[in-house]
């Protein structure tokens, strides 16, 4: 647990000590004093600040004689653990020639002055310098940010807002740049600047330094919002309404203000969104005057009073065209929007032009959905600022995520919402989309997915499957690979979701269904290019969509359509990597329409049975979990707060090495593949190995990146693993269509061995069977083991068995497997009297055929 910062320290210079510094000189200091150099200058002691300050350092009892003696007060600056690394002092005193009050501010630490000596000195605190009650601000992790300029002032906010944390950069307007404000990432932060020049200021840094870090409003003091308040200030000037030149929340504090007062006062006050003067100004220039103009409380347009005088009345909340937009050939232009919601975030909106003709439903219901306000009966209104605003900056767009060649150098860049990783042309990229998504978000750091979701993968093969094949978006567009997915399937609450759950934490994605239409689908696979995209449960879909759609997704294309003049609209096109889940595979699926799954589509649709046969379903390694189930939930709960952070690492260590990367993943693969490919393999099975492959080196290379935090080798082992398994599960190294031939024959044996195959034997012995057989396949006879054998009819054989497939090498293969018997030469056929139908040649399926299926859904 954090200890709180202590409270500012009032110094009492009866109740406290001399200080150590204010004591006379030793001999030794005095020498040192005295000693110059060569220009005869005086040098200074040596100080170097000891950071943080020691348990046994000596208290601080510092005085400055020039200023009165003991500071007023002292404030502790602490680090994140609470360790204290020094203080700011702070004297008020009257200036002795003109009377008035004064302050004066010194920096204090513990320092090491030479001679084995350590003492407590005015001396700047190393950068970056945390914030002044950072301990607080990290243990309120909910509570809202109130940035002050100065000490005194944060104390005086504490009081005036007790849901606050209340803090200030040292030396306060400054030098803020020199502190660390990482503390305050997504955090929602208030600027609460002293009433002046030099206060606007201070909040103009202050707000470029926490822009990134979270949502920032402004605290202004203004005579319309304050009313009748009397301000006491004395010896100031007076700015607007009489507010005194430099007041703050300090001065407010000893007027009589309390929390009660803040509370009563009107809400816009504290919820006014901070914009920039000189960003605000820029803004303008893009807007017709004589018709709208911008505040940071939002958009005016004007109009006519019934008196003929010109009136401004509110139509929007804050909402800015920052820029224009264009595709690298002049096409598909658009508008950067930007707004502010409720909450003090801004947030941007890519938007088409296009989506201005017609009545403008999308666009605004994209825009309301942000966190617009707009006024009623306001559409056209809006519909005219959007056309009408011809803001000077302008943007490249793109129309999908993933790799981008827009440079003039021709290096590529990766682009996804809100962000570009790599070098960009001299002007911004932004992805411009129909549907507004706030996809691909980082929520929480590296180090906190690694010690709370990446740690729980080690030893849990399916999970770390599911990590490194969402990791491989990235890298089918340099090695020229063709898109494919992983497929979990297995039984209810057996963890299959929760892999993928686990694999959207890479990119911060949500995690989609296949439950979706087609149109819907192509938007879903566009949104994910070059990443992955993750599909729960294929048993919601039919069949005939399921194969659709798994079509589409391995061929990296959209549907061709018309556009209205009936000229073609060009398909989609992405590549990406899909995982997905179901209670049974995709051939099984396609089974419950009357389809037989391609041979194309079982090596791009790898399915794996998510029951590691361990006794706690998908997983292997439940590490300190009581059992299965208290992991998945565990890890279902981390995956909400840390995502994003792996991908992101990714990304920007790939643009940085892009060819480097490229070609030693490329290595590595074929020596994968070349090590554990099983030795005379079908090719269908050989691309399937370029699968895991291809996911064991990106796997090995996150790992030497430390961005997964695996031991080596971990990723390339449990994919071996679990090629293994996979072809295990198809029943061999064979192509599909001859090992799928082999469970038609035992389904058909299954199925009908009773009733479409006549029996004309009884005892080995013939005779006319008087069994009524409709639409026979064959004929049955009991072994003297008292096991039914097969004969199968050539036409039967061909139509129902070996239908579309090479007949030779599928027969070849059932006779090595001693599913179908040869005659003494050698045929597939054999010669025999069947009674009543004469001397005939047959297929024979000895007796067992129905032993060693395999189930093609486990």
């Amino acid at each position: 647990m954090m200890m709180p910062p202590p409270q500012s320290q009032p110094c009492d210079p009866v109740q406290t000590p001399p200080s150590m510094l204010t004591a006379p000189l030793q001999p030794e200091e005095i020498a040192a004093a005295q000693n110059s150099s060569k220009n005869g200058a005086r040098e200074k002691f040596a100080k170097t600040p000891i950071i943080p300050v020691p348990a046994d350092a000596l208290p601080c009892n510092f005085a400055m004689p020039d200023f009165g003696g003991k500071p007023t007060n002292l404030y502790p600056y602490q680090q994140a653990d609470g360790q204290l690394v020094g203080y700011v002092a702070r004297w008020d005193i009257i200036n002795p020639e003109t009377g008035e009050r004064e302050k004066k501010i010194l920096p204090l630490c513990y320092c090491d002055i030479g001679n084995g000596k350590k003492a407590w000195r005015s001396a700047g605190m190393p950068t970056p310098r945390p914030l002044y009650r950072l301990p607080e601000i990290l243990a309120r992790q909910d509570a809202p940010i109130i940035v002050c300029e100065g000490e005194k002032t944060a104390e005086a906010a504490k009081v005036l807002f007790p849901d606050y944390v209340t803090t200030t950069p040292m030396h306060g307007a400054k030098s803020p740049q020199k502190t660390d404000w990482s503390a305050l990432r997504g955090r929602t932060v208030m600027i609460a600047p002293d009433y002046d020049a030099a206060g606007e200021a201070f909040a103009d840094a202050v707000y470029d330094l926490c822009r990134k870090a979270g949502s920032i409003r402004i605290l202004r003091f203004a005579a319309d919002t304050l009313g009748n308040f009397v301000f006491t200030q004395q010896g100031k000037s007076r700015r607007e309404g009489g507010i005194p030149e430099g007041y703050d929340l300090a001065d407010a504090l000893r007027d009589g203000w309390t929390a009660d007062t803040i509370a009563q006062l009107p809400h816009t006050l504290f919820e006014r969104p901070y914009i920039p003067v000189t960003e605000l100004d820029t803004l303008q220039q893009g807007i017709p005057q004589m018709m709208f103009r911008l505040h940071p409380n939002g958009v005016e347009h004007r109009v006519e009073d019934k008196d003929g005088n010109d009136e401004w009345r509110w139509m929007s909340s804050f909402l800015a065209i920052t820029h224009q937009t264009r595709d690298a050939n002049g096409g598909n232009w658009g508008r950067v929007l930007e707004l502010i919601d409720n909450d003090g975030k801004r947030k941007e909106y890519v938007m088409p032009m296009a989506a201005l003709a017609g009545d403008g439903v999308a666009y605004r219901e994209a825009l309301l959905g942000l966190g617009l306000r707009l006024a009623p009966s306001a559409n056209k209104l809006l519909h005219t600022y959007i056309t009408t605003c011809n803001p000077k900056k302008r943007a490249t767009c793109v129309g999908k995520t993933g790799w981008h060649t827009l440079s003039a150098n021709g290096t590529p860049c990766f682009v996804l919402p809100g962000k570009v990783y790599g070098i960009q042309p001299n002007e911004r990229i932004v992805l411009q989309q129909e549907q507004v998504t706030e996809n691909y978000s980082v929520t929480g750091t590296l180090p906190e997915w690694q010690q709370k979701i990446g740690n729980m993968c080690v030893g849990n093969s399916r999970l770390i499957l599911a990590i490194c094949a969402a990791l491989s978006g990235p890298m089918l567009e340099l090695l020229g690979e063709e898109n494919f997915g992983v497929h979990l399937s297995g039984g209810s609450s057996v963890g299959k979701t929760t892999a993928l759950h686990v694999a959207t934490s890479v990119w911060g994605v949500p995690l989609a269904s296949w439950r979706t239409t087609d149109n819907a689908a192509e938007a879903l696979a566009g949104a994910a290019n070059d990443t992955a995209l993750f599909l729960d449960e294929l048993s919601q879909v039919g069949g005939a969509a399921a194969d659709a759609m798994a079509y589409m997704l391995g061929n990296g294309s959209g549907k061709a359509r018309a556009r209205r003049d009936g000229s073609a609209r060009v398909p989609l096109q992405f590549r990406l990597v899909f995982l997905s889940t179901g209670e049974i595979g995709l051939a099984s699926k396609m089974q419950e329409c009357g389809k037989q799954a391609k041979a194309g589509q079982t090596v791009r649709f790898i399915e794996i049975a998510a029951d590691a046969g361990k006794g706690y379903g998908l997983f292997e390694n439940i590490h300190e979990a009581n059992d299965g189930n208290q992991l998945s939930l565990a890890l279902k709960d981390h995956v909400k707060n840390f995502r994003g952070s792996v991908g992101d690492a990714f990304l920007r260590a790939l643009v940085e090495q892009r060819a480097d990367i490229g070609e030693r993943v490329g290595r590595a693969r074929r020596r994968w593949v070349e090590e554990h490919t099983p030795a005379g393999s079908d090719g269908q099975v050989q691309r399937v190995a370029q699968k895991f492959g291809l996911i064991a080196a990106v796997g090995e290379l996150a790992v030497h990146l430390g961005i997964l935090p695996w031991p080596p080798e971990m990723a390339s082992n449990a994919c071996i693993q679990l090629l293994i398994e996979w072809v295990a599960q198809r029943g061999g190294t064979q192509s599909h269509e001859v090992s799928e031939v082999a469970q038609r024959l035992r389904s058909l044996i299954a199925q009908h061995g009773s009733s479409r195959f006549e029996s004309p034997w009884i005892d080995g012995s013939e005779y006319i069977s008087a069994e009524k057989i409709i639409n026979r396949l064959g004929f049955r006879r009991l072994t003297p083991e008292k096991e039914w054998e097969y004969f199968l009819l050539p036409d039967t054989f061909g139509k129902e068995i070996i239908a579309g497939m090479a007949g030779k090498l599928v027969k070849e293969y059932l006779a090595a497997q001693g599913m179908i018997l040869r005659d003494v030469q050698g045929k597939y056929t054999i010669s025999m009297r069947v009674p009543g139908c004469g001397q005939l040649r047959l297929y024979h399926v000895p007796a067992g055929i129905l032993e060693g299926g395999r189930d093609v859904d486990a």
